[in-house]
């Protein structure tokens, strides 16, 4: 009886400590994304435009400090009626995955307010396109998950833009990628590709949430989580199933959709932006630098590059084809108007590109890498040949 006894404790405390060890297992990987989350708001510190609001004065310090230091305690049938509330195509779950990355999105600090001003700038550009295409719009939230609204933003595996592309799916939807041009990086341009890939996604699906972490992961580690799960088509049966960083996405969405359309409710204020909302386009015939422009029409050469992210070296190769150069509104005139000067002012400064050719270190040396050795020169001498009338390369060879 006692040995009996004893098996039950001992099977129930098993069972116990494992079931703590899986909720540890996916506390510590929701720990992971969300530390990917602010290292990506921390890179948004870093543009341009955050670093000018750094110089002003903020007239919301007071309220804001004071709410970071007594955090409302929200129950969880108000998230669930304001998330139903949402005039969305995509469904919106709520569990405590999704209420951990609320809270996550919703702590009022300076990053969450610089996200929620400069989304005023892109979303106008985002949302114009996907109803181009006839999508759902609360897709155009994904750039703020993907790269918190940087454009120039790139992972460690090489995804870059807003909508984090890697290089051989940028190719496929028609971006061009070369030494000079990353429309990985062009706002409208990439969001375009975007809203082909969602496109193709949903067609392959036929469900917003998979198509949405198909975005993520591919359709294959999707198609493949589905087929694992025994043929389940809901995000949460196959949830298990999907790479580590997928699982975190889709609550991540759901998330940031949530804190963007109820901000006001966590007395979270956007920070204002100065970035120009009205911007036109002119298109480049000729190479030309960015701080030409700059310099020339008096334009911040920060603000200049970041309305035109795509021009990796802030060089337009306009002598191959034709580029567009976004400018403020109030400016698009003058370009005009002095067209030919600008290109012709500190050309040789800012058009003459100097290479600098580095020595690899031995380390790097092909030989080192595969244990080879160089060539020995001992014991050779050397050959004195003129050369005739009818040699070749390969015969003096």
């Amino acid at each position: 009886m006692k040995n009996s006894l004893f098996t039950i404790i001992f099977l129930f405390a098993a069972v116990f400590i494992g079931q703590a060890q899986k909720t540890q297992d996916t506390t510590n990987k929701n720990l992971d994304a969300l530390t990917q989350q602010n290292q990506y708001l921390d890179e948004l510190v870093n543009n341009w435009y955050v670093k000018q609001s750094l110089t002003e004065n903020d007239d919301n310090t007071s309220v804001n400090t004071f709410t970071d230091k007594t955090p409302k305690i929200i129950p969880d049938s108000v998230y669930i009626e304001r998330l139903y509330k949402l005039p969305t195509v995509v469904p919106m779950t709520y569990n405590k995955i999704v209420k951990q990355w609320i809270q996550f999105y919703t702590k009022n600090t300076a990053s969450r307010r610089y996200l929620l001003g400069i989304s005023q700038y892109y979303m106008p550009m985002i949302e114009q396109i996907l109803d181009k295409y006839n999508l759902p719009l609360e897709l155009g939230y994904l750039p703020i998950i993907e790269s918190a609204l940087n454009p120039r933003a790139r992972s460690r595996s090489g995804a870059v833009g807003l909508w984090q592309f890697m290089y051989p799916t940028g190719k496929m939807y028609g971006l061009e990628i070369n030494s000079y041009v990353d429309e990985r990086m062009d706002v409208l341009k990439s969001t375009e590709a975007a809203a082909k890939y969602l496109r193709d996604m949903y067609k392959i699906f036929g469900n917003w949430t998979l198509s949405i972490a198909a975005y993520n992961s591919g359709a294959g580690n999707v198609k493949k989580a589905i087929k694992r799960s025994g043929g389940k088509t809901n995000f949460w049966d196959i949830y298990p199933y999907l790479p580590r960083e997928t699982r975190g996405y889709i609550p991540a969405y759901i998330a940031a959709l949530y804190s963007m359309n109820y901000y006001k409710e966590h007395n979270i204020i956007p920070k204002k932006i100065d970035m120009d909302m009205l911007t036109d386009t002119v298109m480049i015939k000729k190479k030309l630098n960015l701080k030409q422009v700059s310099e020339y029409l008096k334009i911040d050469f920060d603000k200049l590059a970041t309305l035109n992210p795509q021009y990796k070296r802030y060089i337009i190769p306009g002598n191959v084809k034709p580029y567009p150069l976004r400018l403020p509104f109030d400016k698009v005139s003058d370009f005009l108007n002095s067209e030919n000067e600008i290109y012709k002012y500190k050309d040789s400064v800012y058009l003459n590109e100097q290479v600098t050719l580095i020595s690899p270190a031995k380390s790097d040396r092909p030989y080192n890498n595969y244990n080879y050795s160089p060539p020995s020169t001992k014991h050779r001498k050397k050959l004195y040949y003129t050369v005739k009338s009818d040699d070749t390369y390969s015969n003096i060879a």
